[in-house]
């Protein structure tokens, strides 16, 4: 047998973004039905792969369930982790920190809501991967509070109010002002309200927001 022959047998198989496609297709099922909304041959159809290439790459739809909120997951872990490199005090890595998180949820938000659905439904997997991956980026942001109390830039409050505090102010607006802008579009003709959702979600509204939640964490 040939050295071209023996490669041909033992090169793994050419990928062609067979699996990105997968995990892309079901990123836009997720968003509209949650992770219980995942089927194998919904996903398979529009990725234009077979269900053999499914189980070739996941094995199985629980651990392609596992892949693609990891996936999700480490991006914006890795946004977070990059901005808390941003200047040389804690209240200015905090801020940029804050910020990189509001944007994502920014972006994200119709995958975002879809698991607070999955979350309040109590659907297993999505619980199991909140318990395993949240605490990370909990714990960086609770480092950069504790440090900014200690250089006297916030209020020595206990954590979890700090953090509930900022949460809530940063984000819950913008959950909700897509929520609404939903609302009213599924209501079509029925509907005799309009909303601009663009004084609440715009990246300067996103700012103005954290300035006013900073200042009233301010000593």
């Amino acid at each position: 047998m040939l050295v071209t022959d023996v490669a041909k047998h033992v090169m793994p198989r050419p990928s062609h973004n067979i699996d990105k496609r997968m995990l892309e297709a079901a990123k836009k099922i997720v968003c509209e039905h949650g992770c219980s909304g995942i089927r194998i041959r919904d996903i398979a159809a529009k990725a234009h792969a077979n269900l053999g290439m499914f189980h070739y790459y996941f094995k199985s739809k629980r651990r392609f369930t596992k892949v693609l909120l990891q996936d999700c997951y480490d991006d914006f872990f890795s946004r977070l982790s990059t901005a808390s490199r941003d200047g040389d005090r804690a209240i200015d890595q905090l801020r940029s920190v804050l910020l990189a998180a509001a944007t994502f949820v920014k972006q994200e938000h119709k995958f975002y809501s879809a698991l607070f659905k999955d979350i309040l439904n109590e659907n297993q997997e999505v619980l199991e991967f909140v318990r395993s991956n949240f605490p990370r980026h909990i714990q960086l942001i609770k480092e950069l509070i504790l440090r900014a109390q200690k250089e006297q830039d916030i209020v020595k409050l206990p954590f979890p109010q700090v953090m509930s505090f900022l949460m809530t102010s940063l984000n819950l607006p913008t959950l909700i002002a897509y929520a609404l802008e939903a609302g009213v579009r599924k209501a079509g003709r029925v509907s005799k309200y309009k909303v601009d959702i663009g004084c609440i979600v715009s990246d300067a509204a996103i700012k103005e927001r954290l300035n006013m939640a900073l200042r009233g964490l301010a000593p």
